[in-house]
């Protein structure tokens, strides 16, 4: 989204350039966003296909799996008092694992 701090909008107040680029680093962190990368190949396959939704279900269906696993996650280890409530991108793997054994193990 934005590159560097010469692609921001020109404001006269600096809080709200701070809050544009938390924003802007949000939404396009890994570190908030474990399904980033599904999320970026969703709006490739869009633009790939002139927006053609028909075209990208699959890619849809894959991030919507992804954003579906993860909350859930989240609001498991919120219920058991686990902080961060998202796992670090370093420990994602490793609880993925973790949660699709516990998952399949039923």
């Amino acid at each position: 989204m934005f590159e560097n701090s010469a692609d921001l909008p020109k404001s006269t107040n600096k809080e709200e350039r701070r809050l544009i680029v938390e924003t802007a680093s949000k939404q396009t962190s890994e570190l908030n966003n474990p399904c980033l990368r599904e999320q970026n190949l969703s709006y490739k396959c869009l633009s790939d296909n002139n927006y053609n939704k028909d075209k990208c279900i699959e890619t849809f269906a894959n991030y919507k799996a992804c954003k579906e696993f993860w909350n859930k996650v989240q609001a498991d280890r919120r219920m058991r008092g686990i902080r961060p409530s998202m796992p670090r991108p370093n420990e994602r793997e490793t609880i993925k694992a973790e949660y699709m054994a516990k998952f399949h193990s039923r």
